[in-house]
């Protein structure tokens, strides 16, 4: 079991018997670590009568987590999400100076973000890409600024460069799934899998996955379609003179 402790750590004990409990997310998380003292409770969320079956919540996972780690999936999870990982070579032209400014943004030059249902496209992604394709002009002005925060939108060509970057990798990402989206719909719907089996349950985490990285993809094209075609929507949100992240001031 995962637990998240209160200095921001995580830890993961061993509790036995404890993956004879189905998961459910219609009950209430009921388990508990104390770091103190170390213990791991389970406790009732309800009473149960002799027969009732007890389920455990393990909380907002994702298929594709729950089948790494459990071995079983929950067909049209809201939870499912895919973990993006953005990274930038070392020896990439100007690497230290955007290396501080991901720093600054609580990213690193390897950094992993969840895409979700909820959320498919983070401003911490944006964030990460407008500080990896910033030029030697751009840098040249936030300089001055390194200590306030990290860079939240640059000019129009950042943009452009950023949202064309996440569409065509977002793309290819969706063209390396062995079986895509609407074929597997198709397959599970028609009962081309034994329920149940590891094959069903791989086929739902890829399902889950394919769907957020097409929200992801989506969100961007129109982002970059508004943005080219001058759209105040588009402009309004992304397109604006380099900023701070966490004060909005512009750089000038």
């Amino acid at each position: 079991m995962d637990f998240q402790l209160p200095d921001g750590d995580s830890i993961r004990p061993l509790a036995p018997f404890a993956d004879m409990l189905n998961h459910s997310s219609e009950v209430k998380q009921c388990h508990a670590y104390d770091a103190l003292s170390r213990n791991l409770s389970v406790l009732a969320g309800k009473n149960y009568e002799s027969g009732d079956q007890v389920f455990i919540n393990y909380g907002p996972i994702p298929n594709n987590r729950l089948l790494r780690l459990y071995g079983f999936i929950v067909p049209g999870n809201p939870n499912d999400s895919y973990d993006l990982v953005l990274m930038t070579d070392p020896m990439a032209p100007f690497f230290e100076q955007k290396h501080k400014l991901w720093l600054s943004a609580g990213l690193d030059s390897t950094s992993t973000i969840s895409l979700t249902l909820n959320d498919p496209l983070p401003r911490s992604v944006l964030r990460y890409l407008h500080i990896q394709r910033l030029h030697e002009s751009d840098l040249a002005i936030i300089a001055p600024h390194q200590s306030d925060a990290a860079v939240e939108k640059t000019s129009d060509s950042n943009e452009v460069e950023v949202l064309q970057f996440l569409v065509e990798s977002i793309s290819s990402l969706l063209d390396g799934f062995g079986t895509q989206l609407e074929k597997l719909e198709e397959q599970l719907a028609e009962g081309f899998y034994s329920p149940g089996g590891n094959a069903w349950s791989a086929a739902h985490a890829s399902l889950g996955e394919q769907r957020v990285l097409r929200l992801t993809r989506t969100i961007a094209g129109d982002l970059l379609a508004a943005l080219e075609s001058g759209s105040g929507n588009g402009r309004g949100l992304l397109s604006a003179p380099a900023q701070c992240a966490k004060c909005e001031k512009a750089y000038v």
